[in-house]
Parts: structure tokens; sequence; C-alpha cells
């Protein structure tokens, strides 16, 4: 897992969420918890030492063209928003455009378009060939490139819509 993705949730937002749980830990105690499941994390104490380890696993690379393709629409849809003056626009022009906090997670930098496609392309490339674990070294070889009808086909089927106006309808 290559991110996280970062919640503007209150504790009473998360306090109403239905079947959470709730851990505190002492001193010397670890608390181990899986592969994309949502968390919390607050420090009751004066201070506190957090550390996170990903483990490699065989679907990390069907993971990361995931992250992929989603930073690609979300960065296109930024850019797009920066354009239209939705996002305030820095105001040194050849400066990136400045990161949207609901869009994406702190620090991260928005990508231009082809460097999305580029990314998508190598993610997608380590998907189909099965490579799991750690992105390690790429290997000298052809990578077909990704363009944006490639992607629009993609997101714009049947099943692929309703699954988004279904998820939409519950945000209203």
């Amino acid at each position: 897992e290559e991110s996280s993705v970062f919640s503007g949730a209150s504790p009473a937002e998360l306090a109403a969420v239905p079947g959470r749980m709730q851990v505190e830990l002492r001193a010397g105690e670890l608390l181990v918890v899986p592969k994309h499941w949502w968390h919390a994390v607050e420090t009751l104490s004066d201070s506190s030492i957090s550390v996170n380890a990903w483990v490699p696993l065989p679907d990390d690379a069907h993971d990361r063209a995931r992250e992929a393709l989603v930073r690609l629409v979300a960065c296109s849809l930024l850019s797009s928003a920066t354009a239209a003056g939705y996002v305030d626009a820095p105001a040194d022009p050849l400066a990136p455009s400045p990161p949207c906090p609901e869009w994406l997670n702190p620090g991260e930098e928005v990508f231009s378009a082809s460097e999305a496609l580029s990314a998508l392309a190598h993610a997608l490339d380590e998907d189909a060939r099965g490579g799991g674990g750690s992105p390690g070294e790429p290997e000298a070889r052809s990578i077909k490139p990704v363009i944006i009808a490639d992607v629009v086909d993609a997101l714009c089927t049947g099943p692929a819509l309703d699954a988004a106006l279904i998820m939409l309808h519950r945000r209203l």
C-alpha cells in the first residue's frame, strides 16, 4: 500500500460510525491494522510515537493501478476547477497548482495529465505482469501508453456509470 487516505471526519462523526471499535493502547503495546481498514488515531498523552510499516502483498500492483487511475481523475478535475476559478490558482503561473485538501492527501502533488497518464500506464503494466510487493526498478521494456480516450472508454461503461451514480446519490 503506497499511500493513505486522509479524512476530515470529526470525533462526533467517528463516534456515529456503526460497528466501529475503539482501542486504547498502553505503553509498549502494538496494534496491527489490516490492509484497507479505515482507522483514526488520537493521541491521549503528551507524547507518542506512531510507526507505519507496509508489508509487500501480492495485490499491491493492482492497488497502485487503482491509485493511479484515481490520481488521474482527481488531478484532471482539480486542474479544471482551478482553471474555472473554483480553486485559487497560484500567483506564479509556473508554480504547480495548489493541492485541494478535499481531493488529495496532505503533501500529495497535483500531476499534469501527461504525468498522471504515464503513472497509470506504468501501474497497469506492473499489474498486468502480476507484480506485487514494492515497485522495484522498472525493467527496460516498452510500456504501452494510456490515452485519455482509453480512460473515458473504461469509466463510461454502463456498470461503471451506474456504480458512480449510486455513490453520488448516497452523498446527497
